[in-house]
Order: structure tokens, then C-alpha cells, then sequence
């Protein structure tokens, strides 16, 4: 069986990039991931469009209500909630190329 490998977005204002961010990691060719997303309190609309991702892909989401900043994000993530044999962060302005994931296990591995 092919490892979990968690993906970690944290994201923070960043609403006009964070659908194309989390679609990449859904449209990867690698499948065995489990993808964590962390709004940090942004001010703009990213809460709102990471619940519509959310029910629409089923991503584990959680979305604060006090900033914390992008350490404790990660490590939260990281310590809380990824249960992957391997772990890769993406920030919520970019995105991964469809067989990003796939290299990284072959590499790896």
C-alpha cells in the first residue's frame, strides 16, 4: 500500500489563490493523502470559500478565530492533526504541479 502523505495548507488572507492551492493537491495523481487546512483568522473571505472546498471535497478543515501566525499553524497541524508517514506543507498562494506528491513518494521511498 502506498504511504499517507499529509498535505498542511496554512492560509491567511489569500481567498483570490486558495482554490486553485487546495485543487492542486485534490487533482494530484498520487491518492493516498489526507489534506489539512488551517485559516489562520483571515479578514477576507477565505473562511467562507474554505467551507465550500470543504463540504465539496472533504478535506479535514479547521478555521481559527485568533490569528496565531504561521509557526504555530504548522506545528498545530503537524502535531494535532496529520497522521501521514510523510508530511509536505503548501502555502495558500500556490500550487503543485499533478504529480508533485507522486515524485516526492518515489523519491523518497
Amino acid at each position: 500500500m502506498d504511504p499517507l502523505v499529509s498535505v498542511i495548507i496554512p492560509s491567511y488572507n489569500h481567498s483570490q489563490f486558495v482554490r486553485q492551492s487546495i485543487e492542486s493537491v485534490i487533482n494530484q495523481t498520487y491518492k493516498n493523502i489526507e489534506l489539512i487546512v488551517i485559516d489562520d483568522a483571515s479578514k477576507d473571505n477565505s473562511p467562507d470559500i474554505l467551507r465550500e472546498l470543504q463540504k465539496q471535497y472533504g478535506f479535514f478543515l479547521v478555521c481559527r478565530e485568533k490569528n496565531k501566525g504561521l509557526s504555530a499553524t504548522l506545528n498545530e497541524a503537524i502535531n494535532n492533526y496529520a497522521h501521514g508517514e510523510y508530511i509536505r506543507c503548501l502555502a495558500s498562494d500556490d500550487y503543485w504541479p499533478e504529480t508533485s506528491v507522486a515524485d516526492l513518494v518515489n523519491y523518497v521511498k
